[in-house]
């Protein structure tokens, strides 16, 4: 659900009674007086719409703020899943040339990429606040 979009919907019906309210409010300083009262109704009518915007308005903020923060928290995990994935391949691509060079050496280069591939994706999967920028900005 987009809750920004409903915010700002809110707002512009808000805005759209509340300016209907005030153009009816300084027509009625000119108006006849038999009409006036006609006038007050409207003024009244478009007044509650806009006190009821700005009310919903203020709900849909606070589920928005709220959409924000979960997304912050998946996100994080989508992080630690998009970084154990790309060690993985890191793993998979030195394993491969190990087994056409058959160096010993690169076999051992190879594990580290894969610990920490294993990590990272466990990180993800249990929650596990492990987050490494240093290995995101090496590898992006």
């Amino acid at each position: 659900m987009d809750d920004w979009g409903y915010y700002q919907a809110r707002n512009i019906r808000g805005e759209i009674a509340q300016s209907t309210a005030d153009q009816l409010q300084l027509a009625m300083a000119t108006a006849p007086a038999p009409a006036r009262p006609q006038y007050a109704a409207k003024i009244k009518e478009y007044q509650t719409i806009a006190d009821d915007q700005e009310r919903k308005k203020a709900a849909n903020k606070a589920d928005a703020e709220d959409d924000g923060t979960q997304y912050d928290k998946l996100n994080y995990h989508d992080d630690q899943f998009d970084l154990a994935e790309s060690l993985g391949s890191i793993a998979i691509s030195l394993f491969a040339l190990t087994s056409l060079t058959q160096k010993r050496w690169l076999y051992f280069v190879a594990l580290a990429p894969t610990f920490f591939c294993l990590l990272m994706g466990l990180s993800g999967l249990f929650g596990w606040h492990i987050h490494s920028d240093l290995i995101a900005k090496w590898l992006s």
